[in-house]
């Protein structure tokens, strides 16, 4: 009979008590009634009933709770009582581990038996389930725990029999009774274990022995005997989509798929229970096929069990099997996905073993996924990386927490031949089922870094040269200025080195500057901190770690210079140059790198104006004539729309009567910001700036103007003297503005003197020349300016068409005393003389001067001894007796700088 225990309550009424006592016999049911979760708890304490009955009201109680732990604990199946299929109530127990939960509503007495009976069985096959699972384990334990006990015992026996010691042999007993006190445990646990599986094999015998019962199953369940089918229920022959008659009297075998029988043939040859189900699939009698999970276990005593009456339970698992499918068919997409990724990617348990190698991995590493899974990933990284990916995964074990995780970093990888490679990797954390990977995503940065690499080298290298550039020039000098050492800084600047690309090429230039910078790192120590940057162009920067004075960086410098102008071979060919040289010291000439690279350049370009191949060492004065030259620039913009400008004129006399030949234009100014500046201060920033062309023709229009005027006035003619600029004898307008200037005053042509220097002449031979004759056709006469202290050559005087020879000053001053002054002034006036070009010497402040150059047929000359440079109204004072009293003061003049 089967033992039934209903708990009466307001859901379990009479009439259900009735239904279960009046066909309870019938059914095999014996049925014992509590009236409370209490009473049935402590009811469970004396007898084990199969199913316990019980309304959702009893057992959602807290003793209803406590009862329910209790009777699963000992494998009684709970069924609920609900007053309506809508009772929430009736969830929250099958939650709780009830196997049914049936609505009073609906139910009749005969499904309730069935119900019941059903529920019986499904706890006991589960148990007869378990209960294998259960002995699995506990014999894998118990032969541990046995052998190590009988090791124990047959060790200590063993030298028993030989020791003499009683002492020792009281310990060896002791030792033996501990160890057969341990298989005590596993030996009760397995008796226990035994028992339970008894009873739900004499459960599951009962229920087999009515076939009723085995008819209300919903699985397929059939009684063999011999391997022959001799009853199957309803429900498993739907499964198979037969009816029952036409199973019975056919062998087991003809229901299962081929490739299913092998796996099923031991279990339906050996059964036992305590086996797991076993994965199978079923034929169906329209050929279709039904995934099931079987069990087989021998149905009764000894002498059932000799004649092989087996329990075939079959379980339809087609949604499982088709989940499990679906979910091999999902693992295979994902495999495939991530097979197909450019990125490798790799994961990895806790314990760093790696789990998973896609393709990509394997191209990245150059191995196989089969010779890395299981594996550490710290093989695929070097030493110093691995140390930190160890420290990093015990912080996240242990706190959870890591710096990593979900975000990309770049770091070095090592492939398994040693090689590394920098990457970048994005890690992230996967937790499933009570386990956490990690899941990393590796791309290979290689070409990456070559190409930031190249661009840091574009960003901080010069092209032609490799040099640093000055970006790295500045950040170098910042860690230079950070140690606190003091160094050095030289600027190094070709001179002219334009002419080098103008006449051979920029192809042999840029050969120059290269073996330039060759040299200047020959000259350099890294160790102590020096370093070489080409800043583009002509110029150099060099860095000279570690000077203490002013005398070591000059000797620096001059050793420097003196190697780069030594000649250059480039192609064959000698090319020559000369270089400047300007140097600070840090930290007197500068604490950061802004004020050392502007007062270098103040320092090289001070050395540019002075002369070829010269070093100059900074000095604050340097930073103010800088100051004072900028201010005269800036002066020099606005003064011809300020009308600062004014022209003084020097009278030109003739040396036998003193009569007022010509004038001599010479510019003056009076700045409004920078007071009256000299023309030999504010000339030559003119001439760089380029300002002297608007300047000079403002100077032109100025003097033809005031000659026009004197002229107007009955002054006589006054041949005018003005000196052009090397820019503004370059001018191709030079011709057409001169014209136009004449045309404008209404001066004659031919008191139009141009003068010009000897260095304007020499520049293109055959476009001087027709320079010169356009400017000739305009009727003006030509002068050469400073004669002497230029290129003088009789070739260029005789191709030009020259009418004046102008003798420098500086030959002049010194006459008739200096004797080498003297013979060259002969010299000059020779060549005049030959090539019939009149005379006029600068510079004329003495009688003895004058008496020696009338005896060298000197025509004019100007000078303080006839007047200073004066304004024109001064100037037109003189013109009027135009004869001028010689003033012979003897008084040295200052060199004048013409415009």
């Amino acid at each position: 009979m089967l033992k039934v225990v209903l708990i009466e309550a307001r859901s379990a009424s009479r009439e259900v008590m009735s239904a279960l006592q009046s066909g309870g016999e019938t059914w095999g049911l014996a049925v014992t009634t509590s009236p409370s979760p209490a009473a049935a708890a402590a009811l469970l304490t004396r007898e084990i009933p199969s199913v316990l009955v019980a309304g959702v009201d009893a057992l959602v109680s807290p003793e209803g709770v406590s009862l329910m732990a209790v009777a699963l604990a000992q494998g009684v199946a709970v069924m609920a009582l609900a007053e309506t299929d809508r009772d929430p109530r009736g969830e929250q127990v099958l939650d709780q581990g009830a196997y049914e939960c049936l609505s009073l509503e609906t139910l009749t007495r005969e499904a309730l038996h069935r119900a019941i009976r059903q529920t019986a069985l499904r706890a006991a096959l589960d148990t007869l389930q378990e209960t294998g699972d259960a002995g699995h384990r506990l014999l894998g334990v118990l032969g541990r725990d046995v052998r190590a006990a009988l090791s124990t015992i047959v060790a200590c026996t063993e030298r028993l029999m030989e020791e003499a010691d009683p002492e020792a042999r009281r310990g060896l007993g002791s030792r033996i009774g501990a160890a057969a006190t341990a298989l005590e445990a596993p030996l009760a646990d397995l008796s226990a274990l035994e028992r339970s599986r008894r009873h739900a094999g004499d459960l599951v015998q009962a229920l087999g022995g009515g076939g009723v019962v085995i008819d209300m199953a919903p699985d397929l369940v059939c009684i063999l005997q011999g391997g022959v089918i001799r009853h199957v229920n309803p429900a498993g022959a739907a499964l198979l989509g037969v009816s029952p008659a036409a199973l019975i009297g056919r062998r087991i075998e003809v229901l299962i798929h081929p490739d299913a029988l092998g796996r099923l043939r031991d279990v339906l040859d050996r059964p036992r229970g305590g086996r797991r189900p076993v994965p199978a699939v079923l034929l169906q009698g329209d050929g279709g096929e039904v995934d099931v999970v079987v069990s087989v276990a021998p149905l009764g005593g000894r002498e059932r069990k000799s004649l092989g009456t087996l329990v075939f339970l079959a379980r339809d698992v087609s949604d499982r099997a088709r989940a499990h499918r679906e979910a091999d068919r999902q693992a295979a997409f994902l495999r495939a996905v991530t097979d197909t990724m450019v990125d490798a990617l790799i994961v990895a348990d806790e314990g760093g073993r790696i789990e998973r190698f896609n393709k990509a991995a394997e191209r990245l590493f150059g191995v196989t996924a089969e010779d890395m899974i299981g594996r550490s990933i710290n093989l695929l990284m070097p030493a110093q990386e691995a140390r930190g990916h160890d420290r990093h995964l015990r912080t996240f074990m242990k706190s959870g927490c890591a710096r990593v995780i979900g975000l990309g970093r770049e770091l070095r990888a090592r492939r398994l031949d040693g090689s590394e490679f920098p990457i970048e990797l994005a890690l992230s954390v996967v937790e499933q089922e009570g386990r956490r990977r990690f899941v990393a995503v590796v791309r290979d940065i290689t070409e990456r870094k070559e190409h930031e690499a190249q661009l840091v080298t574009l960003a901080t290298r010069d092209p032609l040269t490799g040099l640093p550039n000055r970006v790295l020039l500045r950040e170098h000098m910042e860690q230079a200025l950070g140690t606190g050492v003091p160094f050095a800084v030289l600027f190094v600047d070709i001179d002219h080195f334009k002419k080098i690309n103008d006449t051979l090429g920029h192809v042999v230039g840029d050969q120059v500057i290269r073996a330039m910078a060759q040299r200047l790192e020959s000259h350099c120590q890294p160790h102590e901190g020096d370093m070489v940057a080409h800043l583009g162009g002509d110029e150099f920067t060099v860095i000279v770690g570690q000077v203490h004075d002013a005398e070591a960086v000059c000797a620096r410098a001059e050793a420097l210079m003196a190697d780069l102008i030594r000649p250059y071979d480039v192609a064959g060919r000698e090319v020559f140059t000369t270089v400047s040289v300007g140097a600070v010291c840090s930290p007197q000439d500068g604490i950061d790198v802004a004020t050392l690279l502007r007062n270098v350049d103040t320092a090289v370009h001070h050395a540019k104006r002075q002369r070829r191949s010269s070093v100059v060492l900074y000095t604050p004065k340097l930073s103010a004539d800088a100051v004072r030259r900028l201010h005269i620039e800036t002066g020099l913009r606005r003064a011809l729309e300020r009308n600062e400008f004014d022209v003084h004129y020097q009278p030109k006399v003739d040396l036998m009567n003193g009569d007022i030949l010509g004038a001599e234009a010479l510019l003056r100014w009076d700045g409004r910001d920078v007071g009256k500046v000299s023309p030999m201060e504010f000339v030559p920033v003119a001439e760089e700036t380029g300002l002297v062309q608007p300047i000079g023709e403002w100077v032109l229009r100025r003097a033809c103007t005031q000659a026009a005027l004197w002229r107007d006035r009955g002054l006589g003619p006054v041949r005018m003297g003005v000196n052009l600029s090397a820019r503004q004898f370059n001018d191709p307008d030079l011709v057409t503005k001169v014209r136009t200037i004449l045309e404008e005053t209404g001066l004659d042509p031919s008191m139009l003197d141009l003068e010009l220097t000897e260095s304007m002449l020499v520049e293109d031979g055959d476009q001087v020349v027709a320079v010169l004759r356009r400017l000739k056709a305009l009727g003006i006469t030509l002068s050469i300016d400073d004669f002497g202290t230029g290129y003088s050559s009789f070739g260029y005087l005789k191709r030009f068409p020259i009418d004046f020879i102008k003798i420098d000053r500086s030959f002049v001053v010194d006459l008739p005393n200096n004797i080498d002054d003297m013979a060259i002034t002969r010299a000059i006036a020779s060549m005049a003389s030959a090539l019939r070009l009149r005379l006029v010497a600068e510079g004329v402040e003495t009688n003895e001067q004058v008496a020696f150059l009338r005896t060298l047929g000197c025509d004019q000359g100007q000078g303080f001894l006839y007047s200073r440079p004066v304004p024109a109204v001064a100037f037109e004072a003189l013109l009027r007796p135009r004869h001028l009293r010689i003033e012979g003061s003897g008084e040295a003049a200052p060199p004048q700088t013409s415009l």
